[in-house]
């Protein structure tokens, strides 16, 4: 519906019929554990450990759940993730995957440095998982470091959210973020110390990384960031900005 309004598809009959469906979904619930309740009914779990956390599409690939929007939510799904590693799931192949991810938006750095060893142990050659080719197994681990590297669904683009343990210095080019920009960063010894970004599309932008000092514009001046640690600013398509550690 989101989509229909950006295209201006509206009154359209299946964007009706889409409108009175959301309506009638059951809200989102917290059980008796404190975790996101998975079905209707507050049901025990007879297999905690099982690798499926659909109830989560809403942290990711979706972004509904977040802590600004829904922060009693997000602290339930957290929760929910953490009650299938307890009980030893979410390990290797396409749930290690789909958990290297949700850690990543949930900030977990621990849980994102162990579904690294996890998943890699469970790959073989051209990263194949073993046995048997298991496309999302793979596509998703990728999709994970990029979470761990460059996010911006929560309306700004954050540099570096989730990094994992030992990844004490790296450095990346040319990841894209919503909006329309390609971005850039490079640290050493734990910090951040040089980022770019390049406007593809003219639109406003908002950035937030740690020790970000400000943005320096194309004519020299600097934006500070506000009182939340971030930077807003409008930007020209083909511009590029360069971040101050």
């Amino acid at each position: 519906l989101n989509g229909a309004q950006i295209l201006g598809v509206e009154g359209d009959a299946l964007n009706e019929a889409l409108g009175a469906a959301l309506e009638r979904l059951a809200p989102y619930r917290i059980g008796r554990t404190g975790a996101l309740q998975e079905w209707q009914a507050d049901y025990e779990e007879c297999t905690p450990g099982m690798g499926h956390v659909s109830h989560l599409y809403s942290v990711y690939p979706a972004s509904i759940i977040n802590e600004r929007d829904y922060p009693d939510e997000y602290r339930a799904a957290y929760l929910s993730l953490q009650r299938r590693v307890a009980h030893a799931g979410m390990t290797m192949h396409w749930p290690g995957s789909w958990a290297l991810c949700l850690a990543a938006r949930f900030h977990d750095r621990t849980l994102c440095t162990r579904q690294l060893a996890s998943v890699t142990g469970g790959l073989s050659a051209n990263l194949l998982v073993r046995g048997f080719i298991q496309i999302d197994a793979i596509f998703g681990f990728a999709a994970g470091i990029g979470e761990m590297l460059l996010q911006s669904h929560n309306g700004y683009i954050e540099f570096l959210p989730t990094p994992a343990y030992g990844w004490r210095s790296g450095s990346f080019s040319g990841m894209r973020a919503r909006g329309g920009f390609e971005c850039g960063l490079s640290w050493k010894d734990d910090k951040l110390n040089k980022g770019r970004i390049t406007s593809l599309r003219g639109q406003p932008c908002r950035i937030k990384a740690q020790g970000l000092l400000g943005v320096k514009m194309p004519d020299g001046s600097v934006v500070r960031p506000g009182g939340d640690g971030i930077v807003s600013f409008d930007t020209e398509a083909g511009a590029t900005y360069e971040l101050i550690f």
